[in-house]
């Protein structure tokens, strides 16, 4: 399958590969030696969804803008509740800085201290571990524009299950989502079939709020 940039790749998610496979593809790279770490708390999810469009839609010189749900943070040994954070090109600052306050402050966040930041930037690739076998996540996009509201829903209905998000540019989200489990070395596991197919339920109705979970009218 030949693919343009975004297109069809919905048609991977949730399959686990069963519906194709990538043969090649093509990365663009760029220094980040002076990049700075950005990162804010907030106290739940309809207001994280909500900074995190506020940041999208404003044109903020982020490069990369992700988040983490309470539970995924605490998996992490981070600070309590939702966390978003990113980076940006350090001769961004004065505009990236009071841009990204105002978003977060906007929606009863607060923006961690750079120590704090730091400790989540260095653990963005959690929970792969080069210890053991990384647990398989997942997977589903959320159409940006509808964030908070699937966020709220996936709280609500698919409790205690740890999941992280990314933005891209053009405005859809890649939920990862994991089974918190105790007693291993990353707290999490491979999420369940059954949880997926809730996982992927949810996320479609970002893209068609007229379906309910089981997908009918």
């Amino acid at each position: 399958m030949n693919l343009a940039d975004g297109e069809a790749l919905s048609h991977f998610v949730g399959s686990r590969g069963s519906m194709g496979f990538f043969v090649r593809a093509r990365l663009a790279t760029r220094p980040a030696a002076g990049d700075v770490p950005v990162g804010a708390v907030f106290r739940d999810a309809e207001d994280l969804g909500n900074a995190v469009l506020d940041l999208s839609r404003g044109g903020v010189l982020l490069w990369h803008l992700a988040f983490l749900n309470a539970a995924m943070a605490r998996a992490r040994s981070l600070e309590v509740g939702h966390v978003l954070f990113g980076a940006y090109p350090g001769e961004r600052a004065a505009r990236v800085e009071p841009a990204l306050r105002k978003a977060v402050e906007s929606h009863r966040g607060h923006v961690l201290p750079r120590e704090e930041v730091e400790l989540i930037w260095e653990q963005r690739f959690f929970p792969a571990d080069f210890s053991g076998p990384t647990p398989t996540p997942g997977r589903a996009f959320v159409l940006g524009a509808r964030l908070a509201p699937t966020l709220v829903e996936l709280e609500r209905k698919l409790m205690g299950v740890a999941t992280q998000g990314t933005v891209a540019q053009w405005g859809e989200v890649m939920l990862l989502a994991f089974d918190p489990a105790k007693g291993s070395s990353a707290g999490l596991v491979d999420l369940s079939v059954a949880t997926d197919v809730k996982l992927i339920q949810l996320a479609s109705r970002s893209w068609m709020p007229e379906l309910d979970m089981d997908g009918e009218e």
